[in-house]
């Protein structure tokens, strides 16, 4: 199969953070002694970063509060694996909706993986590219493929299905076997 790559960006949530206000808030509400809250400082500081943006409102001073941080006891909260996922999957389908206007069967291929096997990180994309290719479709299809990491930053690849030429190397037929064939 080859691919073409199209295009390349980067989407970011709708919540922003400025560098010293997330330092300052990490100052309040991590640090438990000067030291820390020093060492908080010059990281933030002197870290070259001017802005966050975040899946997560909670940290907003005009924020009621919710997953990470209870604004009416002003104490971070620790979600777990589970639920964090959960947030970060409703910020990526919005992202995703407002970016492509997807119906909800193109994105069945990445909910199945999800279902079948867990977030295994990076190698999810190829998991579920992989369900896609096993599938019809028609030539030159648009394929997107996208990850998001911690924060929730978006990169996604615009990819056309073109038919392969030759054929793929399986688990009985090598990479190298071919090569060596069209030499």
């Amino acid at each position: 199969m080859d691919t073409y790559i199209h295009s390349i960006a980067t989407a970011v949530p709708d919540t922003v953070y400025t560098q010293p206000y997330a330092r300052d808030f990490m100052k309040r509400h991590v640090a438990q002694d000067r030291r820390t809250a020093r060492t908080l400082h010059q990281i933030y500081t002197h870290s070259g970063i001017e802005k966050r943006h975040s899946v997560i409102p909670d940290f907003a001073p005009d924020a009621p509060g919710g997953l990470f941080f209870d604004a009416s006891t002003n104490t971070l909260r620790n979600p777990g694996t589970g639920a964090r996922n959960a947030c970060y999957a409703q910020e990526t389908e919005r992202i995703l909706q407002s970016l492509f206007a997807l119906a909800d069967e193109p994105l069945q291929p990445s909910r199945d993986t999800l279902r079948d096997y867990g977030n295994m990180s990076s190698a999810t994309v190829l998991f579920v590219l992989d369900r896609i290719l096993r599938t019809p479709r028609p030539d030159r299809a648009p394929l997107i493929t996208m990850a998001f990491g911690p924060g929730l930053t978006i990169e996604y690849g615009l990819l056309e299905y073109v038919p392969a030429a030759r054929s793929v190397p399986t688990a009985k037929e090598p990479a190298h076997e071919l090569l060596a064939a069209d030499a």
